[in-house]
């Protein structure tokens, strides 16, 4: 049996974002230590894995949400998160036993992806410094306003996702995760395609280039141009950038910067789109996961981003934030009782 205070703390940790909502985590209680691991359990087995630098951020980000919500409700006791094998954090609690409320008004419960336009409303000083001096150790937050270093983040953007839609691999895994009927948005993971902002016809295309034959042929014609231009538009249009910023082997501490900095925009009443298509590319890059014939192209991105950045600093993540201009549909989640073991799995 799971105490109370525990699966209120799991509840939580199930809310943190991930790949196209993939939920790749699980959790396991033993009667005085929980544990938090890596599930390699779905189509993105073959795109990402425990050792790549996405799951780290997901990974990251579970655990923010475990921290602050055990500090909400007074809970204290022994955190290891030194990582091994597919183990990412070991809980042991003073107590499970807790005076405080548990409060699922919590922002770790409310935070969710918001794809459609913004207003065009400046965010304030206030706002501002709230957010940059969220900063740890090595890892930086930087807000960019200005409309040139906008307009600058919107052409790495197109660039990486021009790569992103011609990669058959990551092309035919974003198909997998797209969630079109209501039964298919029932399953509780994927991508709903009612939180992406689509024109007339949208869904229809979607349905069409899913399939990476149709995509492929399209491509021949330039459907990549068209796909990348789209994105970047929508990217230059943002009032704000938030870039989380660290050195290229801190993802896990970056996964739990770049949920702080969320959690803190929805306290205060902004909202956020990842943007993970830059740093895919270039981790992709760096590793020799890029087919041969986007080499160049990812050599040019590299050099580009390096030059916006600075050399020293990894753009881990990019969110666009802004007020938002009508509520987003929320992702659904998978059931509780699929993502919790009934005892710590090995290293």
């Amino acid at each position: 049996m799971i105490p109370t205070a525990i699966r209120y703390l799991i509840e939580g940790a199930h809310q943190a974002p991930s790949a196209d909502n993939s939920q790749p985590w699980s959790f396991a209680w033993d009667g005085h230590t929980l544990t938090v691991r890596y599930l390699n359990n779905g189509p993105g087995a073959a795109v990402f894995g425990s050792d790549s630098h996405c799951e780290q951020l997901t990974m990251g980000a579970v655990i923010e949400n475990l921290v602050q919500l055990a500090d909400s409700i007074g809970m204290t006791g022994d955190w290891d998160s030194q990582r091994q094998g597919t183990n990412y954090l070991r809980f042991s609690p003073d107590s499970v036993n807790v005076e405080k409320a548990l409060d699922r008004a919590h922002t770790v419960f409310t935070r969710h992806t918001n794809r459609f336009s913004f207003l065009k409303q400046l965010l304030t000083e206030s706002v501002i410094e709230s957010i940059e001096g969220l900063a740890e150790n090595d890892c930086a937050v930087v807000i960019y306003r200005d409309a040139n270093d906008i307009a600058a983040l919107s052409h790495l953007i197109r660039d990486a996702s021009s790569m992103r839609f011609r990669n058959r691999q990551l092309h035919e895994w974003f198909g997998e995760t797209l969630r079109f009927s209501p039964e298919q948005v029932a399953r509780g993971n994927g991508l709903d395609v009612r939180t992406i902002e689509l024109p007339p016809g949208g869904s229809a295309l979607l349905h069409l280039i899913k399939d990476w034959r149709r995509m492929a042929f399209l491509n021949r014609l330039g459907m990549y141009r068209v796909l990348s231009q789209i994105e970047s538009q929508a990217a230059n249009k943002s009032p704000a950038f938030v870039a989380v910023l660290c050195p290229p082997d801190e993802a896990v501490m970056a996964g739990r910067l770049m949920e702080r900095v969320w959690l803190n925009l929805e306290r205060l009443g902004l909202s956020a789109q990842p943007y993970y298509v830059l740093s895919d590319q270039l981790v992709r890059l760096e590793k020799g996961q890029l087919p041969e014939g986007l080499l160049a192209e990812g050599r040019q991105l590299s050099k580009q981003a390096r030059g916006f950045f600075g050399g020293e600093s990894f753009p881990h993540m990019l969110l666009r934030v802004g007020y938002a201009n009508k509520p987003a549909p929320r992702s659904r989640r998978l059931p509780l009782d699929s993502v919790i073991e009934t005892a710590p799995s090995p290293p």
